[in-house]
């Protein structure tokens, strides 16, 4: 059994939600990164691409390495969506080298 399926699986059990309908949404028309080590869901917006959902050992770098291509900003948030943070994609990419 994977740890972080069914993490990601509690979840959304928790929100009364359903983690297998949201992930078959995002297989068809967003993003789903899925790893034994994490599960990103993300999706494509007018300038920005928004990471939905991301449970494991995964952060912003891992998004920058597998995001399908460049766009200006990219946007996540941590409280279920009430704020909902936008950050310049350049600017992430030149402080994570760094790293």
């Amino acid at each position: 059994m994977n740890v972080t399926y069914e993490r990601a699986r509690q979840f959304f059990r928790d929100r009364n939600q359903d983690f297998e309908r949201t992930l078959e949404f995002y297989l068809r028309y967003g993003y789903a990164f899925l790893t034994p080590q994490y599960i990103m869901l993300a999706e494509e917006r007018q300038d920005s691409w928004h990471i939905e959902f991301a449970i494991g050992e995964v952060g912003i770098l891992t998004f920058l390495r597998h995001m399908p291509y460049h766009k200006p900003w990219i946007s996540w948030s941590r409280d279920g969506g009430r704020t909902v943070k936008r950050f310049a994609t350049d600017r992430l990419i030149k402080l994570t080298t760094k790293l």
